[in-house]
């Protein structure tokens, strides 16, 4: 007896197979990239300069960054820019340099490119855009002077953090007298910024496991908004909980570090070269002008 003489007819016809529309998760995507991004910036830098001592390495940092924001002169601001990054290539961290330098570049194009225009400023038009007016010489050298200037200090600031324990950091600011309440925030953000980007990468991952026909932009960053709100007020609360939890251990509000070790002579060159590269950058900065 064949199937089609017991079955339903509606039952014995072949249905219509509808694939839904399948769409990426572009959105979740890119956030996703930019939390690992963030995981692997909290993490130490994996280079010899991680050895020295961190007191040497962050009054020299300083150093350099007074050094660098004294400077006049755009071809000395370039040469001890273009130094650094050859040292953060050096160091293996030019991809972490790339990531926080190319926002905080553009952010500041935006903001120094009206003061490149005559209309802004005066001077000699190199550059015609309008009638009698467009960029004029002094307005790109001064652009560029700040930009040379950004460049460098994130550079800096870069090869400092990426080379260095976050925690030996904390402690060299401490040694060096920052203030306590100020090295006790930051030292309680960096070890649950980790924690809060694990649970926001968790919920990104649900999100993509659970969509199966995918998900539009729009739809993905109304998630993200949601999953933002939702992650600050777990965050209220695990900060409540971790206060008790120290308060209950015994916890005075004062951090406890070992005893620091000596200096050795490799750490005090480090920072007399430092010292003096600042100085000769100075000097020559004083002679141009």
């Amino acid at each position: 007896m064949s199937a089609s003489s017991t079955l339903p007819g509606w039952l014995a016809e072949p249905a219509p197979v509808v694939i839904p529309e399948r769409r990426s998760h572009r959105f979740l995507r890119k956030t996703l990239a930019r939390l690992e991004h963030l995981t692997l910036a909290l993490g130490p830098g994996g280079s010899a300069r991680g050895r020295w001592d961190p007191r040497v390495k962050l009054v020299s940092a300083l150093v350099v960054l007074v050094a660098l924001a004294l400077l006049h002169d755009p071809v000395l601001i370039s040469a001890a820019g273009i130094t650094l990054i050859l040292l953060a290539a050096r160091h293996r961290v030019a991809g972490s340099l790339a990531v926080v330098a190319t926002p905080a570049l553009l952010m500041t194009l935006v903001l120094v490119a009206p003061a490149t225009l005559s209309a802004v400023r005066p001077g000699t038009v190199v550059v015609p855009l309008w009638p009698d007016g467009g960029m004029t010489a002094e307005g790109l050298r001064n652009a560029w002077i700040v930009l040379a200037r950004v460049l460098a200090c994130l550079t800096v600031a870069v090869l400092l953090t990426r080379t260095t324990s976050w925690l030996r950091l904390l402690a060299a600011l401490r040694a060096v007298g920052a203030p306590a309440g100020f090295v006790l925030v930051a030292t309680m953000a960096h070890r649950y910024l980790s924690v809060l980007a694990d649970a926001f990468a968790d919920l990104l991952l649900a999100r993509r496991a659970r969509s199966v026909g995918g998900a539009t932009a729009a739809e993905d960053r109304h998630f993200v908004g949601a999953a933002v709100g939702a992650l600050l007020g777990r965050s209220g609360d695990l900060a409540e909980e971790v206060h008790q939890a120290m308060v209950a251990r015994g916890f005075s509000g004062r951090l406890r570090d070992p005893a620091p070790r000596p200096l050795a002579a490799v750490d005090l060159l480090l920072g007399l070269g430092c010292v003096a590269a600042s100085a000769l950058l100075l000097w020559g900065d004083v002679v141009v002008r």
